[in-house]
């Protein structure tokens, strides 16, 4: 229901159920090195390669296996993540280029707060996206602490982004499911 949703994004309860299930994920060492490099990619703190290589990792097809069916359990073939990007940055998506692995969260709250981090500091002009996205476009998890998942962002159609800046927060609660 619309009144257990976080304002704008998945319900809290279900962001921990997919957590915890992330949690049990299988991880090589490898896996689990590139994962805790890139903790902390929605605010940009983390090593955004790590989004790339982490792909290229022994025991990475099991772990993202994983990872998918954990996301399609909780949330189901499709449903939202957001990110909070500069104008510029969104038009590059929308323009169609290699835009690759992007940081993402389940609350469209969290995203918002990184307008405080990461060189977004009095910025006025920021767009707060929501996305349409399937378990089969996520890359890896991120920070629990950020409801984040990496989608690729190669695998989104940019006419599914939705600029969600100026929309009230009883907008946003709609939720979770596109």
């Amino acid at each position: 229901p619309v009144a257990d949703l976080q304002q704008g994004g998945q319900p809290a309860a279900k962001i921990s159920v997919f957590f915890d299930a992330v949690e049990d994920a299988p991880r090589t060492e490898e896996v689990a090195s590139a994962e805790a490099a890139h903790i902390g990619g929605v605010g940009d703190f983390g090593d955004p390669q790590a989004a790339i290589v982490i792909s290229q990792q022994p025991g990475y097809e099991e772990y993202i296996k994983a990872v998918g069916s954990a996301a399609r359990d909780t949330f189901g073939e499709s449903f939202f993540v957001y990110r909070l990007m500069t104008p510029e940055a969104l038009e590059e998506w929308q323009a169609g280029g290699d835009v690759g692995p992007v940081a993402t969260s389940l609350s469209a709250d969290t995203a918002r707060s990184f307008s405080k981090f990461a060189g977004f500091e009095g910025r006025t002009d920021l767009r707060l996206i929501r996305v349409p996205v399937s378990p089969d476009n996520i890359v890896m998890a991120g920070s629990p602490n950020e409801s984040e998942l990496v989608i690729d962002a190669n695998a989104v159609s940019f006419n599914t982004l939705e600029d969600l800046t100026a929309a009230p927060a009883a907008d946003l609660q709609q939720g979770g499911q596109p």
